[in-house]
């Protein structure tokens, strides 16, 4: 087996993937060893030799919109929601109706009360190097971000879009040379529809 004893994927590890072809009376044909490395979760490949950039929308599996973590954020986010209107607005709806029934303040308010949320429970813009050009880039979770209050510009787009999936919304992954933001769309507001909001999450 690749993996052995018990499982931590926090490091990358070597192993050997054992092949072997029969016949179906069993007869041997081919045996083969081959060395692999098992990457640790957090590790991303933007670019290959063998794909290419067709490994980009991996970043995809790094969305947690489930995790306790996010569930977190957006209780947070309802805070600074409530606070920021008053009270009018005291729930993360998505695109449903909210306090004003205008769906493009109530995307804008949502967009600012996650990002407001981010920043009152600590986590914090790490300026590390991002590269979209290299092979490997280390990338935490959404939780391991809040946790550990702190993320490079893939890693807090990737919390954001994560509570904005939660809820439904159109969130989309941008990314500019050497950086990473996060869109959503203003969903069914008369001629806002099809426009987005472009959230700056180092900010």
């Amino acid at each position: 087996p690749a993996l052995t004893g018990e499982l931590d994927l926090s490091s990358a590890k070597s192993a050997q993937i054992s092949l072997t072809i029969s016949n179906m009376n069993g007869d041997l044909i081919e045996a083969k060893t081959f060395p692999v490395t098992i990457k640790s979760k957090y590790d991303f490949e933007w670019y290959s030799n063998e794909y290419g950039v067709a490994t980009q929308d991996n970043i995809l599996c790094f969305l947690t919109p489930e995790s306790e973590a996010i569930s977190r954020l957006k209780r947070q986010a309802i805070e600074e929601i409530s606070h920021m209107t008053g009270g009018q607005m005291n729930s993360f709806v998505g695109y449903q109706n909210n306090a004003w029934n205008n769906h493009y303040v109530g995307t804008y308010l949502q967009a600012a009360g996650l990002m407001r949320a981010m920043y009152e429970m600590g986590v914090r813009y790490n300026m590390d190097p991002f590269s979209l050009g290299g092979s490997d880039q280390h990338i935490l979770l959404p939780e391991d971000v809040i946790e550990q209050r702190s993320g490079l510009c893939v890693e807090t787009s990737l919390v954001i879009a994560s509570a904005l999936q939660s809820a439904n919304m159109h969130a989309f992954l941008i990314f500019p040379p050497g950086h990473a933001q996060v869109a959503v769309e203003v969903w069914n507001s008369g001629s806002h529809q099809g426009e987005y909001f472009l959230i700056e999450t180092t900010a």
